[in-house]
């Protein structure tokens, strides 16, 4: 720690001998009487933790949080965690806990947005109550600043995709400090795209997600083989991958001839044609990121792999603390690449 052997003299850091901490806590158990090697010198300090009060360690936090928001009783995550890791802990403890990552939403949602964010991302991921069988749904917005960096905005649990709601997450996002919205990346999900032209100008464009576009182009498609249809895909996306909007329109106008036999899908393309392209207003190496809302699925897609481990939700207010939670122990308000949280219990066996 010192950069010394035992007894060698020279180095400006100096031994000092050793702190004792009577006891913290870990998911492997409690240890106790620490001894922490001390450096003589009011500048030079050796900690277990970023702050040296902390008597457990972040992962048994986390632990205990998860379990808080799986919908476990306090009592029972005291018991749990006594009986896991040998480590006794209070109803306040947790209580204080949960308080901390509500607060920490909280403070979230009153920060200033960047003006810089020029793009909106949206989409909606999809669960099940525990009680009733019902299906709640989790409307979640990404923004993408002038440098093409993306940043998770904020998100509402809500009980369906209505134009309420997103009316009430796009007020939320304007009353933050996003004045103004270049483009809206969506599903062609309409109370979407109104609520986004209620709240801003309607001058703002709209991007339809090509993936979810040509799922619904498969559904017009009459009976073909499953061979065909790998090649309907294949030159669906030739069209859009053309380095320019007069390339991407000629390779359009090839596409519709050559299925122009599935009617019911060529009117449905010609139909949606102009919020197909606004992608090719920004440089190229931004347009695969917000040509589709896969920036947001790749979000969605972790947060499913974290929530398949709980029974369900339990109301709109669980929903916003357990995507709060999945975010801020992982430090992803704002993020490039992202990692598939690492779980420590599956909650379904607790119901």
């Amino acid at each position: 720690m010192i950069g010394t052997a035992p007894y060698q003299r020279g180095n400006i850091r100096k031994r000092w001998g050793y702190r004792t901490r009577k006891w913290i806590d870990t998911p492997y158990g409690s240890l106790e009487n620490v001894r922490i090697p001390r450096v003589r010198g009011r500048h030079h300090e050796i900690r277990l933790f970023a702050d040296r009060f902390v008597k457990r360690s972040e992962l048994l936090k986390e632990s205990m949080l998860e379990m808080f928001v799986a919908g476990v009783s306090t009592r029972s995550i005291s018991g749990l965690m006594k009986r896991f890791t040998g480590t006794g802990i209070s109803a306040g403890a947790i209580c204080r806990l949960r308080r901390f990552v509500k607060e920490e939403l909280s403070q979230m949602r009153r920060s200033r947005i960047d003006s810089s964010i020029r793009i909106l991302v949206v989409d909606g991921v999809w669960g099940r109550y525990r009680k009733g069988g019902k299906q709640g749904v989790c409307l979640v917005a990404l923004g993408v600043d002038k440098t093409g960096k993306t940043h998770l905005l904020d998100w509402l649990g809500c009980d369906a995709e209505s134009g309420a709601h997103w009316r009430r997450l796009f007020r939320r996002l304007r009353e933050r400090g996003l004045k103004q919205v270049e483009l809206l990346v969506s599903d062609d999900h309409k109370a979407a795209v109104e609520a986004y032209h209620q709240v801003w100008s309607k001058q703002g464009a709209h991007q339809l997600c090509l993936w979810h576009f040509q799922q619904q182009l498969q559904k017009r498609l009459s009976s073909i083989s499953w061979g065909k249809r790998r090649r309907f895909v294949h030159h669906y996306w030739e069209v859009f991958n053309a380095f320019s909007l007069e390339e991407c329109e000629h390779r359009a106008r090839q596409f519709l001839a050559e299925w122009k036999a599935h009617s019911e899908m060529v009117d449905y393309f010609q139909a949606h044609w102009p919020q197909l392209t606004n992608y090719y207003r920004y440089p190229e190496e931004w347009r695969h990121r917000i040509r589709t809302v896969n920036l947001a699925e790749q979000f969605f897609a972790q947060l499913q792999t974290f929530i398949r481990r709980f029974p369900g939700w339990i109301d709109e207010e669980h929903i916003e603390l357990l995507l709060a939670f999945f975010v801020k122990t992982r430090r992803l308000f704002q993020f490039k690449k992202m990692e598939i949280p690492k779980t420590l219990l599956n909650f379904n066996t607790f119901y």
